[in-house]
């Protein structure tokens, strides 16, 4: 059984499969929405923007990518750097991934240092 937001998704992207959908006339109608449903509209579209970037940045590598996605990826870079500088109170934005790398600490042997393990292997 298919919750409620997977069959909302779901009609959403058969719809915009069509030729002669409008991304602007349902636009006008989620905008024309009360204040909580604008936040959860806006909610959707961040973290929309926040999955695609990601995509963007496999798909740059690839040497594949759209207009779309690099949109995305600039879009999320504005995100990330709004949900630092404010505490949303009635937004659940999605939280910039932390990249940690991890650090290698060669061990010590002779005259000089050698890693845990072979980097040939």
């Amino acid at each position: 059984m298919n919750t409620k937001e997977s069959k909302v998704a779901e009609a959403i992207a058969n719809a915009i499969e069509d030729h002669y959908f409008n991304p602007a006339s349902v636009a006008r109608y989620l905008a024309d929405q009360p204040h909580y449903t604008i936040d959860r509209v806006m909610e959707l579209v961040v973290w929309i923007i926040e999955k695609e970037a990601r995509k963007q940045e496999l798909d740059w590598e690839q040497g594949t990518s759209s207009e779309g996605l690099f949109l995305a990826k600039e879009l999320d870079l504005v995100v990330n750097k709004l949900t630092k500088k404010y505490d949303w109170q009635n937004l659940k934005l999605p939280q910039e991934p932390r990249r940690v790398l991890k650090k290698i600490q060669p061990k010590r042997q002779g005259f000089g240092y050698i890693e845990d393990k072979d980097p040939f292997t």
